[in-house]
């Protein structure tokens, strides 16, 4: 069976950005499950206006396994959904999807900080230059329940606020170091 690494995290870690030169220098299938959801089921906004968030949890979770088996053959570095292991709903889904990543591969945190309050202030200002509409009280609530779940999560924790072409370099050297 082929290598699985998955980056993990909040919105707005640079999960997407890091994730496309890590690819490229690890040389690995990149996919990233928000992209695949837009590209194969639905833009994700209106997703979960028409069916609620419950149902874009179960779908998503439902998309991983089948790219997962689609892939089963390729080395693929997989960038997961910000609520694909943590939220404060359907927690026998965020379960099973961590599960999944446990089972199927390597999984690397990406968090501006090891500190609550920088990774919130450096996360929320980047959610909120994003453009989606988002507003400062939502990004920090939903930040400040998410920031304890993922700093327990990850094979390999990377904290910093580099750019994303020295993370992606950072990792490369950890998971490098993960295999010896």
């Amino acid at each position: 069976m082929a290598e699985v690494i998955f980056i993990i995290g909040p919105g707005g870690a640079g999960k997407s950005t890091t994730g496309v030169i890590l690819s490229q220098l690890i040389g690995y299938k990149l996919l990233d499950l928000d992209t695949e959801f837009c590209d194969h089921i639905q833009n994700i906004r209106d997703y979960i206006r028409i069916y609620g968030y419950e149902a874009y949890l179960q779908k998503n979770s439902d998309l991983l396994e089948l790219l997962l088996k689609k892939n089963a053959d390729v080395n693929l570095l997989v960038i997961l959904s910000s609520g694909f292991l943590s939220t404060d709903i359907c927690e026998n889904i965020v379960i099973k999807n961590r599960r999944i990543v446990e089972q199927r591969g390597m999984s690397i945190l990406l968090l501006p900080s090891q500190n609550d309050i920088e990774s919130l202030e450096c996360i929320v200002k980047r959610q909120l230059q994003r453009g989606f509409s988002l507003t400062k009280e939502k990004e920090e609530k939903k930040f400040s329940q998410r920031f304890y779940e993922y700093i327990k999560l990850g094979d390999i924790k990377i904290f910093s606020m580099d750019t994303p072409e020295k993370i992606a370099h950072l990792v490369f050297d950890e998971i490098k170091n993960h295999r010896k």
